[in-house]
């Protein structure tokens, strides 16, 4: 292993590790006081753990049951996944298991809102950071990736939703309903920050331009707005004439003056555009080789 790669595995590990305390931070700090729960197997760590003392009188550590839960979707999977997701994946979740139960700072919060906004921060901004670096905390997410694979028919997401759906259904059982409420915000904003630490605040947009001026468009496009253009062929059905389909991804910001190089190019021109996830490649976000282990 180059030092490159061993520099790039210490950063990786570092992480990973900054990444699990913010997150144990939310569930610690701001959930399981008012418990709030987050979906997945740490938010069943938090009902069971509450349960556990009302009916046997003893509380089992929330951090000891994540890591328990989590026990037989690491040996189901192993085969499954890479050995750098595994090796990288357990690491993050026993990190993440031992500082929610390390963690004895309080902060005195009275305002379940209050607790669940700064909750699902810490808890969306950990878990993104931890799945950028290529590794998981196990729990829901791990566990819908295997049984898609093995349920074609069933999505990763859909089955992600199931799972936290039915947690939060059940710590509403346990608790009541206004907590239940609160933990369906906390996963909606929580899964927001992840997809924000993921693929940033950029706000991309793609539009395909048709128009017989496609080349004084793909031009102005270039010069004006530095943005790389793709020609593709295409065919009108109902006049059977060979179009010219110009297709730029752009920042969102840059939609107004588009339109202005277009109406002045071909106002007869027709476009539609569609919302863009992500762009890797020149001029977007690199892509990244964590190839490492």
């Amino acid at each position: 292993m180059s030092k490159k790669k061993v520099f790039k595995t210490i950063l990786d590990i570092l992480i990973i590790a900054i990444g699990a305390f913010v997150m144990a931070i939310g569930i610690k700090v701001f959930f399981i006081p008012l418990n709030i729960t987050s979906g997945g197997f740490s938010g069943l760590a938090i009902v069971f753990s509450y349960l556990s003392e009302k009916l046997f009188g003893f509380s089992i550590s929330v951090g000891a049951l994540v890591l328990l839960l989590n026990v037989p979707v690491f040996i189901w999977g192993f085969k499954n996944n890479g050995l750098r997701f595994i090796l990288y994946s357990l690491f993050a979740t026993a990190a993440f298991s031992l500082f929610i139960d390390f963690i004895n700072f309080k902060i005195e919060i009275n305002e379940g809102l209050l607790a669940m906004l700064y909750g699902s921060l810490c808890i969306g901004a950990g878990l993104g950071v931890i799945i950028k670096t290529g590794a998981s905390t196990g729990g829901s997410d791990m566990l819908a990736v295997i049984i898609a694979k093995k349920f074609k028919s069933f999505s990763t997401g859909s089955i992600i939703i199931f799972i936290d759906a039915l947690v939060v259904i059940i710590s509403i059982f346990a608790f009541s309903i206004e907590n239940g409420l609160y933990s369906f915000l906390a996963i909606f904003i929580s899964g927001k920050i992840v997809d924000v630490i993921i693929t940033g605040f950029k706000n991309l947009v793609a539009y395909y331009i048709v128009s017989d001026k496609y080349e004084e468009i793909a031009a102005a496009v270039m010069n004006k707005l530095q943005r790389g253009v793709t020609c593709l062929n295409g065919t009108g059905m109902y006049t059977k004439n060979d179009k010219k389909v110009v297709v730029v991804i752009l920042l969102k910001l840059q939609i107004v003056n588009l339109k202005k190089i277009i109406k002045n190019i071909d106002s007869d021109a027709f476009m539609f555009s569609v919302n863009v996830h992500e762009a890797i490649g020149l001029g977007f976000t690199p892509k990244e080789n964590n190839s490492v282990l």
